[in-house]
């Protein structure tokens, strides 16, 4: 409880949530961040369904660690129709043009990242055009996607139809 906006103390049943808290902008900004994955969760059923089935959920890039990154594919387990390709930047670092494999080419639209939240960052829908995969071998699959990873940022990327 409390976690939808950052609340900074552990919740308590017998004390009320500090709701308060939404009102203060980096409170709200996590509210907004959080919003948003809820309406990601609802609009892609990759996301949710067939969750114990394994051919649902890929590793694109588990060895990453040094750089703390993390890339996957969540998908229905018989092709990509409606998958997403979720690429996570756990570090204080930028990573400029970070590639994550692929498994064929196209545009990729950026439905979610974390940086969509912030004022003045704009929503994903508006002007940002989608990656195209470039046909270069990458974390074992045929194709590439390029992407500058700001810090602590997680994106989310639609599989071309």
């Amino acid at each position: 409880m409390g976690q939808e906006f950052a609340q900074e103390r552990e919740w308590n049943v017998k004390e009320s949530i500090d709701w308060h808290l939404a009102d203060d902008f980096g409170h709200r900004d996590v509210m907004q961040c959080v919003r948003n994955l809820v309406g990601l969760y609802k609009m892609y059923p990759s996301l949710h369904s067939d969750s114990k089935n394994p051919a649902t959920f890929e590793w694109v890039n588990r060895g990453d660690a040094d750089r703390n990154i993390l890339a996957y594919i969540r998908r229905n387990p018989w092709d990509y129709n409606g998958a997403v390709l979720c690429i996570l930047n756990l570090s204080p670092v930028s990573y400029y043009d970070y590639s994550a494999g692929v498994p064929f080419g196209g545009f990729y639209k950026r439905v979610f990242s974390t940086y969509d939240s912030l004022p003045g960052q704009g929503n994903p829908a508006d002007g940002i055009p989608p990656l195209t995969a470039s046909w270069e071998e990458c974390d074992g699959y045929s194709h590439r996607v390029t992407y500058s990873l700001r810090p602590f940022e997680c994106i989310v990327l639609e599989f071309p139809t």
